[in-house]
């Protein structure tokens, strides 16, 4: 590719990752579509590069922000988080340190703030006891909560 169109797909880059956070891996997928699939990997990888040592790229920061923000904001439990920032390229060493940096009673009190609502409108729908139980087991687990926290937080939340 010419020394023009790398500057420009440089520049471009450099514009998208500074108005988000983003991954090697979404950069290089943009590359790939602006470029119309004409850029070497090698062309790719020099422009990450570039990009990592002028921090618009800085995949540690990047899970800490989303696992900051998946939490507070939209009460995800770890493993869904975890999920989503492999599927955004993130290395597993970046993920696991991003969410031990959350404190275990933050993920205890997301999913008590998760679930207490739901809790009201399923008193209504349950048949019984158990059934109550199992609609907010289900809830935490598709959010992402592991047993051992959603148990705990579904004894503290008052069922019957």
């Amino acid at each position: 590719m010419e020394a023009d169109a790398l500057k420009e797909l440089l520049i471009k880059a450099g514009r998208y990752t500074s108005r988000y956070e983003k991954t090697s891996k979404e950069v290089s997928e943009k590359l790939l579509t602006w470029s119309d699939g004409e850029i070497e990997p090698s062309e790719i990888e020099q422009i990450i590069d570039q990009l990592k040592s002028e921090k618009f790229i800085d995949e540690e920061r990047y899970a800490e922000r989303y696992v900051r923000d998946k939490l507070t904001m939209l009460k995800k439990g770890p493993i869904l988080i975890r999920y989503e920032l492999q599927e955004r390229g993130v290395p597993s060493s970046l993920i696991q340190k991003a969410l031990s940096a959350i404190p275990y009673d933050d993920w205890f009190s997301a999913l008590e703030e998760y679930l207490s609502p739901k809790l009201a409108r399923y008193k209504t729908k349950a048949k019984n006891e158990y059934d109550l139980r199992m609609r907010l087991v289900d809830a935490a687990y598709r959010r992402g909560y592991p047993s051992d926290i959603y148990e705990e937080v579904i004894d503290r939340l008052e069922i019957s």
